[in-house]
């Protein structure tokens, strides 16, 4: 196949032919000379017989070709927007807002011009993260990866998978195409989303190269002392609205029941990881285990533990139904408010808790094990 590449003298576009351009609807294999005389590049003006041949060997910094559109300084933000809707994080990263202010008047004119109107500096840096975002395998959003696995890198990613109602924690060892396939949801819009929201993510932190101690001495620091400090209090919030309101309100009754049960499990489940689980993982993550533990291989408690976080995931499943996704109802007292909002921040503590137990430490731990136990 002939692999010749022709450049843009103004944009600096490249047209690949082995390559062809998805963009423009160009198949692969598509010899420069056939293409349409009437072809442009966005907006740039060039025709195609100011196009240079260009003997680079492979695409590489700004040569971006094929699967995606390349963008140029010449290309106008709105071209721009509506070819790749993500690109608005990508300005809004750089502190430029499209959708309001200056900009937004402007936006049918070509980037360095709007830019120059607006004041807007780091022009270059802005077109070079647009055409990287766009590389193949830039974002290593592959569909095969599991959900665990993309949260673990980006916990800001933990929020597209809410807006989809993904199971990140009970589920994360689903692949992003299967729970996709579960859900009745199009691989190519949950990617889209991660995309946009990987180009403005926060500093949060990710505990995928932590150690094991560390990721230990977190869970127990933050979560397993939130929830020490929050069960019983709501607790006491479901009873008192139960008692109140159940009359009228059944769902409340059904609600006091279900979060009593789980409590107590939560209770149990965290004094056998501080008392059995945790010690032994700090242990091998300090020395040279030369002895089995009374369990076993490490995977048998995890496993115990893995169960009963499906049985918390379920529960939370259906508190989120009893109490209408988290909403109070209307005229709602002051308790009945405060019971739900405290509710859902345990609901995002504790999908966050199992998380970087089923997804980080627990895979960690078992990997450890192989290597640090002599029989």
């Amino acid at each position: 196949m002939n692999t010749q590449k022709h450049v843009c003298p103004l944009c600096d576009y490249i047209y690949d032919q082995a390559r062809g351009d998805s963009f423009y609807g160009i198949a692969p294999g598509t010899r420069f000379e056939n293409l349409s005389e009437d072809f442009r590049h966005g907006d740039c003006e060039a025709t195609l017989d100011m196009y240079e041949t260009c003997t680079c060997a492979s695409l590489t910094g700004d040569e971006i070709t094929g699967a995606a559109p390349r963008f140029s300084k010449k290309d106008s933000i709105q071209k721009i927007i509506d070819s790749y809707p993500a690109a608005i994080e990508v300005f809004k990263k750089h502190g430029v807002d499209v959708e309001d202010g200056c900009l937004f008047s402007v936006r049918h004119l070509p980037v360095e011009e709007c830019t120059e109107l607006c004041g807007v500096e780091d022009l270059g840096r802005i077109i070079e993260d647009l055409n990287a975002s766009l590389l193949p395998g830039f974002d290593n959003l592959s569909g095969k990866r599991s959900l665990g696995d993309l949260v673990a890198e980006n916990a800001d990613r933990a929020k597209v998978f809410d807006e989809f109602d993904l199971d990140y924690c009970c589920g994360g060892k689903l692949s992003l195409e299967e729970a996709c396939d579960k859900n009745g949801l199009e691989l190519e819009a949950v990617v889209m989303r991660l995309r946009q929201s990987d180009c403005c993510a926060s500093t949060a932190a990710s505990f995928v190269d932590a150690g094991l101690t560390e990721l230990v001495d977190n869970i127990e620091s933050t979560h397993h002392k939130y929830l020490k400090e929050e069960l019983p209090r709501l607790e006491k919030l479901v009873e008192k609205v139960a008692k109140v309101h159940g009359a009228r309100a059944p769902q409340m009754v059904e609600l006091a029941y279900l979060f009593r049960n789980l409590k107590e499990e939560l209770v149990q489940h965290t004094l056998k990881e501080e008392m059995v689980l945790f010690p032994y993982i700090r242990r091998l993550d300090s020395e040279v285990v030369t002895r089995p533990a009374q369990f076993g291989a490490v995977v048998n408690p995890i496993r115990c533990m893995e169960a009963e976080h499906d049985d918390a995931g379920k529960a939370l499943v259906k508190i989120r139904q009893l109490t209408d996704n988290y909403t109070a109802p209307e005229n709602a007292c002051s308790s009945w408010v405060a019971l739900i909002t405290g509710l859902e921040s345990l609901d995002k503590d504790l999908r966050t808790h199992i998380h970087k137990e089923n997804s980080i430490l627990f895979p960690k731990a078992i990997s450890l094990e192989e290597r640090r136990v002599l029989v």
